[in-house]
């Protein structure tokens, strides 16, 4: 029987590891960047432009949303000087937004599915700003009451398979008697990391919690709420609310794209709905320049290896 042959090679047959080929800087703020299903396609990109001084991807999505995808987009045709990108091909921000709601509705969705077969599971939900009429969500927030926690592995995988849609995932982990447990780790095994530095953490298999991290239960359970399935007549959310005496549900401002001008080119720019709440999260202020700009302050106008 033939061997079976796995991994990724040069022309002339040579293996290539590529966790070792340096990452573009491109791909830093590309949606695509460490999704499971685009993995092999990014790697081979990447592969057959080892050495070029800049990295080429037409197949670019930005994080920040159609009008950086845009941007960028002419950028690199300008620099090949063909005529490979058209500005149609770039949904507007609206529909954008749209298609990445929907998609995180549908792995979150599909995660709640999933856990119907898991007797220890009692109630999923989703809450935050996926649960509201928000246009543009911030990510996933998942919502599971327990019984037990024999099964915690196997929910924790999961879990961990929503980052094929959305890296910006959590899952808030409750007992049926409303004790908060912490959330669901990301890493399949422990490992040292400044976010784990809290004593909770490794308490029950496959929960962490950040550790500046203070659970305030009249806060969560006033976000709005999304029921997916329950195995209780009555809601545990709903019944939470109610021993909590919450009767009003946390509204979000609704944010619109706005224009500026690059205090450097002079040229405006679109500072979008979703880069709004990336530095809101961040705690920066909006910013002078644009991202092109931006780049060039930060990374200077020559930078060495590969190049945005």
């Amino acid at each position: 029987m033939a061997e079976r042959i796995h991994g990724y090679f040069n022309d002339d047959g040579t293996p290539v590891n590529p966790d070792l080929m340096p990452k573009p800087g491109l791909c830093a703020t590309c949606r695509k960047d460490d999704q499971p299903e685009q993995e092999a396609a990014c790697h081979l990109i990447r592969m057959e432009q080892q050495g070029e001084e800049r990295f080429v991807c037409f197949a670019y999505e930005s994080v920040f949303g159609p009008e950086a995808t845009r941007e960028v987009l002419k950028e690199i045709e300008e620099a090949q000087g063909a005529g490979s990108f058209s500005e149609a091909d770039v949904p507007d921000e609206k529909t954008f937004n749209a298609a990445r709601r929907q998609r995180m509705l549908e792995g979150v969705g599909q995660f709640a599915q999933k856990l119907r077969r898991f007797s220890s599971v009692i109630e999923v939900g989703l809450a935050g700003t996926l649960a509201s009429e928000d246009e543009y969500p911030n990510d996933i927030d998942a919502v599971v009451f327990l019984d037990g926690f024999n099964e915690l592995p196997d929910i924790a995988r999961a879990a961990r398979q929503m980052a094929s849609v959305c890296n910006s995932w959590e899952v808030f982990v409750f007992t049926v008697d409303f004790k908060y447990l912490g959330r669901i780790c990301h890493y399949k095994e422990c490992r040292p990391r400044v976010a784990c530095a809290d004593k909770r953490c490794g308490t029950y298999p496959h929960i962490y919690e950040l550790a500046d991290f203070v659970f305030d239960p009249n806060q969560f359970f006033s976000s709005p709420f999304h029921l997916f399935w329950s195995r209780k007549e009555k809601s545990l959310w709903v019944a939470r609310r109610e021993r909590l005496h919450i009767t009003h549900v946390r509204q979000y401002a609704r944010l619109q794209s706005v224009k500026r001008i690059c205090e450097d080119c002079g040229k405006e720019f679109v500072f979008s709905v979703a880069e709004q709440k990336h530095f809101s999260k961040n705690g920066w202020r909006p910013p002078k320049r644009c991202e092109r700009c931006r780049d060039r302050r930060n990374f200077g106008e020559d930078m060495e290896g590969w190049q945005l």
